[in-house]
């Protein structure tokens, strides 16, 4: 199975050269494989995860997309669909302001 880390490790250097915070790589990582940013750590999680998606081309291919669109500052909402506030997780998307919980 391909090993992640020189995978993300990049994606986070590319966000951090965008004055992106560096986790957001990680969050688009565990939306990629359909897994929780704390699983990505987690190996046994994280090989099931891989295993099933199968083609590891595919993963670093959406991935780059996703990490590209990021790095142009593309809300990091936008690109999972997927907003947390308070104990809600609402469905978003462009067009749509992205909740906070200082708002």
């Amino acid at each position: 199975m391909s090993d992640i880390k020189p995978l993300l490790r990049s994606a986070k250097e590319k966000l951090a050269a965008a004055d992106i915070s560096e986790v957001d790589a990680e969050h688009l990582l565990a939306y990629v494989l359909g897994i929780s940013r704390m699983d990505l750590h987690n190996s046994v999680k994280l090989e099931e995860a891989l295993k099933a998606l199968g083609d590891f081309g595919v993963i670093e291919d959406t991935f780059a997309k996703l990490i590209s669109r990021r790095a142009a500052h593309e809300p990091l909402q936008y690109l999972t669909g997927i907003a947390y506030f308070r104990h809600l997780e609402i469905e978003v998307g462009p067009g749509v302001l992205v909740p906070r919980p200082d708002s």
